[in-house]
């Protein structure tokens, strides 16, 4: 008699399930079939032996139990309103369907059920040992004790994380995958292994566990909080709450400031959120009767601290429709690092996809703060960030970042290290920021160059030291066109002889530099003048002196030289900078 494949015999034994009566769903083919009386509870034999006639070994168990996933949906094995017994979960690792594929409405307890029963720890099982590399190796008992979050299967001789199992969000690759939650660990050689999987504070690890212990503590949970509540006091902190929201929605919607220096009940001006917030309970009674001097002291809802609550929610929000549209596509990252006012170091992360209607798109996700810069504290807080908004870095198809070592690094650095883990994110240096480089690298090998930058720098800090010497340039400009107007030198019309001032050029950006050099070739009659000014009548002597010494450096044909020359250099570069950092590049048009 020809043997059939094992998956037709599977397909016909769940069709015969139907055709009984018993109403089951073939989505509950998991751990539901326990409650039919016709049915043995352990479904993996059961489904090994109609494919074959000998019992399956330990890694086959694992296979069948997976196996039903193509043919089936792993999220609604019990999506029908069949309550499990808690009592009846099943004990080893290796039966259980996933976490997720039980009801919404039954799945904390479950959770709760789990983790009172506790890991499964078969101490007293006899481990079987197997060759690796010419040596037999086996389980190790006393891991069971040093890490109590650990669980062994007896049929596929593999340990797993229950809080893992539980908690765990499927991101890829990333804390192990699903060794530890599905799959299971084997290789009893690499007990490093375990430890990586545990991590740092910041690992989804610790982050399972968290939610493990926030889950027996239900005294501590919101609910618990609001029953406690009568339905006046319900109704009160909802409007409270509401006006609050409605208040951070408009200041956030239209970039205000929420804060003032005096948010007293009797300030004339208490902020952005305060007023808008006495606007809304004016206008809407069923909250302004819970607001503000209606409200508990130590209850309205208007502290700093929640109105940051409040606006982490709204970027959580924003966030998570950004990483819904991206989904299980593609993504390509771009990061820079950057320290703030205060000296702390932090790093944004920037997304770059094509959403559903094929337009590209780059969304900001997120500031992470990092405690350095090296490529491995990068890369872990990179990782956090990505698995916080259900990405993983098996999505990213490219990395931007700029030339420094710790992140273009060709063995150590950030773009490497990601590499490594997914060899499909290709690097990409911002062209922009190359040809910034490749300026100031060439003009700090010019000497002429370099000492006409430093000069141009001392021109800038004198003329624009004080109010009084920048009205006196202004003055002077004013004079010089008006003048120029008259003899009919200069032409009148919209957006023509506009005020200028002395531009200060930036340290990031190369390219500001260029908007100096055009501020100085427009005003310089008037820099002269105020040279002249501070030469003779300067606060102090130092002061006098580099007004002289910029005077003198001025009548020389080296000076004016690298003016006219650096102005048409940085002028071509700066055209080539602007179009590289063009969302929609186009042709560039010469002349």
């Amino acid at each position: 008699m020809k043997r059939q494949p094992k998956q037709v015999l599977i397909d016909n034994f769940f069709k015969r399930k139907f055709q009984e009566g018993e109403n089951v769903d073939v989505s509950q083919s998991g751990s539901n079939l326990d409650t039919n009386p016709g049915v043995n509870s352990d479904v993996s034999p059961t489904i090994a032996d109609i494919g074959n006639d000998e019992t399956p070994d330990n890694d086959n168990v694992g296979q069948c139990s997976s196996n039903l996933g193509p043919s089936m949906s792993s999220t609604s094995f019990h999506s029908r309103s069949t309550k499990i017994d808690l009592n009846d979960l099943p004990s080893d690792p290796v039966d259980r369907p996933p976490i997720d594929s039980y009801h919404p409405n039954q799945i904390d307890e479950i959770r709760r059920a789990y983790l009172v029963k506790g890991p499964f720890q078969p101490i007293s099982h006899n481990f079987e040992s197997k060759e690796v590399y010419g040596k037999n190796r086996r389980f190790v008992k006393d891991w069971l004790v040093e890490f109590p979050w650990m669980e062994y299967s007896t049929k596929a001789d593999k340990a797993y994380c229950l809080p893992c199992y539980l908690f765990k969000q499927n991101v890829g690759n990333q804390g192990g995958g699903g060794t530890w939650s599905t799959k299971g660990f084997c290789d009893w050689t690499k007990k490093g292994a375990i430890r990586e999987h545990v991590g740092g504070v910041r690992s989804l690890h610790y982050k399972a566990v968290q939610k493990c212990d926030d889950l027996m503590k239900p005294k501590q949970s919101i609910h618990e909080a609001f029953n406690k509540l009568s339905k006046e006091e319900m109704v009160a902190n909802r409007a409270r709450l509401s006006g609050s929201v409605q208040s951070v929605r408009f200041c956030l919607e239209n970039t205000c400031p929420f804060r003032a220096h005096d948010e007293s009940e009797n300030s004339r001006s208490p902020g952005m959120f305060l007023a808008v917030l006495k606007l809304i309970s004016a206008n809407n009674p069923d909250i302004g009767k819970y607001t503000l001097g209606n409200a508990k002291k130590n209850n309205k809802l208007t502290s700093p601290t929640i109105q940051k609550e409040i606006i982490e929610c709204f970027a959580k929000e924003v966030t998570k429709i950004i990483c819904e549209e991206i989904k299980g596509d593609v993504f390509g990252l771009l990061v820079d690092e950057s320290s703030d006012v205060s000296l702390k170091e932090q790093m944004a992360v920037v997304v770059r996809y094509v959403d559903k209607l094929g337009v590209v798109k780059e969304s900001f996700i997120g500031i992470v703060h990092v405690t350095n810069t090296n490529s491995s504290t990068l890369k872990e807080a990179i990782l956090s960030l990505l698995a916080n908004n259900q990405l993983s870095i098996d999505q990213v198809r490219g990395q931007g970042y700029d030339g420094a070592s710790n992140m273009r690094g060709k063995f150590n650095g950030l773009k490497s290290l990601i590499l490594r883990d997914n060899p499909s994110a290709h690097y990409i240096h911002c062209f922009a920021h190359q040809l910034q480089l490749v300026i100031v690298a060439v003009v700090k090998k010019h000497e002429g160059v370099k000492t006409f930058y430093e000069y141009l720098s001392m021109v800038v800090n004198t003329v624009s030291a004080s109010c009084k010497r920048k009205d006196m340039l202004r003055e002077a400009k004013k004079e010089r066109v008006e003048k120029e107007i008259l003899k009919g030198e200069l032409k009148t019309g919209k957006g023509l002889n506009q005020e200028v001032s002395l531009a200060r050029a930036g340290d990031t950006r190369w390219g500001s530099h260029h908007r100096t050099i055009i501020s100085l070739l427009k005003l310089f009659p008037e820099v002269v003048t105020v040279l002249r000014y501070v030469k003779e009548d300067g606060d102090c002597s130092q002061k006098r002196s580099n007004a002289k010494g910029i005077l003198s450096y001025f009548k020389e044909f080296e000076c004016v030289f690298y003016l006219h020359l650096m102005d048409k250099v940085l002028g071509f570069t700066n055209i080539l900078s602007k179009h590289l950092q063009q969302k929609k590049s186009r042709p560039i048009r010469s002349g």
